[in-house]
């Protein structure tokens, strides 16, 4: 069977869809990792999933909570491009840390959604709308 790699979305709605996946592949013999930041590792784990928090320097225990907090007080474009910002700060943090990781696990097969989400989002990043700017976006 094979080493099955997840890179989740870090709220509950992907979560647990993702877990229940999982779930089932685990239980047909496959093995399962998910990378994820701190905020997320307990939750997988409490279903018996393995979990590798990457990174911890730039995403600490709480950040989940304190990232809503400070959006929940936001409107408008302001909120926009700070969503942008953390979107750009997790992909950068993936890119950089991931594939250690994923050869440290020895994952042979990563669950294909999640790519796709990283390369799509990446690919939006770069694209440069009349209202917006990359720099105002990724900062200077």
């Amino acid at each position: 069977m094979a080493h099955i790699g997840f890179l989740p979305v870090y709220a509950k709605g992907h979560m647990y869809p993702a877990s229940t996946l999982a779930l089932h592949l685990q239980q047909r013999g496959h093995r399962i990792t998910f990378f994820c930041i701190a905020d997320a590792a307990a939750f997988f784990q409490e279903y018996g999933l393995d979990s590798v928090v990457i990174g911890g320097a730039s995403f600490p225990p709480g950040y989940v909570d304190q990232v809503f907090a400070t959006l929940g007080k936001m409107k408008g474009q302001a909120g926009f491009l700070y969503t942008m910002r953390l979107f750009k700060n997790l992909i950068d943090m993936h890119f950089a840390e991931l594939p250690e990781a994923i050869r440290n696990k020895r994952v042979e097969r990563l669950h294909p959604p999640e790519i796709l989400r990283l390369a799509w989002t990446r690919t939006c990043m770069n694209i440069v709308r009349p209202w917006t700017s990359p720099t105002h976006v990724c900062g200077s």
